[in-house]
């Protein structure tokens, strides 16, 4: 009986380390505009949400942003084209492959009544409760990789 308690329990682990490595992903559950915010960072127990002036149109930084992001291992673009000004991106852990989403977004001037042109990258994850700082730390590397492109606080 023992037996076939600890088999199930391995079984069990195997099917939700397949789940989370080959699931599908609800792009609509993580394709969304996070709602603005003035510029500041925004930590939260899943991840981290800034937001920062640009100095140059959203098209041209986020072209940009596109080529650091995919730059990083283990991201892909899963939904959003560089000519608007929704896209989201989708980075895996390196063994399991747990799946982190980084949503970025555009406000223009006086919608929230900035003067300035924003850029919002809203980075969670996807299971579990705490993401040990690790979306902060790529979306401080992508930030950092902008260089002046964006206005630190």
């Amino acid at each position: 009986m023992l037996k076939y308690i600890i088999a199930l329990g391995v079984f069990a682990i195997a099917a939700s380390l397949v789940y989370i490595r080959l699931g599908p992903v609800d792009t609509a559950q993580f394709h969304k505009a996070p709602s603005p915010q003035p510029v500041g960072d925004y930590e939260r127990i899943d991840g981290i949400m800034v937001v920062r002036e640009i100095t140059d149109t959203p098209i041209n930084v986020m072209g940009e942003l596109n080529r650091i992001a995919l730059d990083t291992p283990r991201t892909r673009r899963i939904a959003g084209d560089l000519g608007t000004d929704l896209v989201t991106y989708e980075t895996r852990s390196l063994l399991i492959g747990f799946p982190d989403y980084a949503t970025v977004s555009f406000v223009e001037p006086d919608t929230i009544g900035n003067e300035r042109r924003l850029m919002l990258i809203d980075s969670r994850l996807r299971f579990g409760n705490s993401d040990l700082g690790v979306n902060k730390r790529k979306v401080m590397g992508w930030l950092e990789a902008l260089g002046p492109l964006t206005v630190t606080p």
